[in-house]
């Protein structure tokens, strides 16, 4: 009854994996999209996403609130399935960051000098008001470009919030990472000793780039 099921909340284990109660009031959540299954969600199975559960309630009362049960973890855990799924030039990985959904680690491998000997470590950070509000985006290896300033904060427009849409996808921003790092913009530069290099002596540019990606980028998979 209500009780045992109130009983069996109580004992929940949070986080990834499964109790050992066995009440049959009680399914199965997928930890990237909250869909009340009594096994594993079929969709990202499907995908072969490592997918955690934890036990809940079937029925969901008003205090129960799943942790991964928003609408930003849905559409993440779709977006994700689907860059897994898909070959991306310059991208050799996506994974979840501590199995956080809302926390994603690329792994940048650019295809053109000077950052082609190396790669590059990128984190999205998402609000959980995501799509609403656009990821914040941080390269966690320092790279010698122009338009990524000294914290690792790269000037990305279509991931700035004055010109974030909601219908934006991940698939497009990380597209557009990529693109920025093999071709500088201009316009967007926020970095000026660089910015100068860069615009007076690209020969000069590409070499320190080069030699910055040998001693600080990671090494490529």
């Amino acid at each position: 009854g209500s009780v045992r099921q109130f009983l069996g909340f109580l004992s929940l284990r949070h986080g990834p994996g499964t109790t050992s109660l066995s009440c049959p009031s009680l399914a199965c959540v997928c930890l990237l999209c909250s869909h009340i299954t009594t096994t594993a969600c079929t969709y990202h199975k499907a995908q072969g996403i490592e997918v955690g559960l934890k036990r809940a309630v079937e029925r969901r009362h008003p205090w129960i609130k799943p942790a991964m049960g928003s609408k930003a973890a849905m559409r993440l855990g779709k977006e994700l399935a689907g860059l897994q799924a898909a070959s991306i030039e310059g991208i050799a990985a996506i994974e979840l960051v501590d199995d956080n959904i809302l926390h994603w680690r690329a792994l940048v491998v650019p295809v053109q000098p000077p950052f082609s000997k190396g790669a590059f470590q990128v984190d999205f950070v998402f609000p959980e008001e995501y799509p609403f509000k656009p990821p914040k985006v941080l390269f966690v290896t320092p790279i010698h470009h122009p338009n990524v300033d000294e914290k690792g904060i790269p000037c990305l427009t279509i991931a700035n919030e004055s010109h974030w849409k909601p219908a934006t996808k991940m698939m497009q921003v990380i597209e557009a990472l990529v693109q920025r790092v093999h071709e500088p913009d201009p316009d967007h530069f926020v970095r000026d000793d660089l910015a100068q290099l860069y615009a007076k002596d690209r020969s000069k540019f590409n070499k320190a780039a080069e030699e910055h990606t040998k001693q600080h980028a990671l090494k490529r998979p």
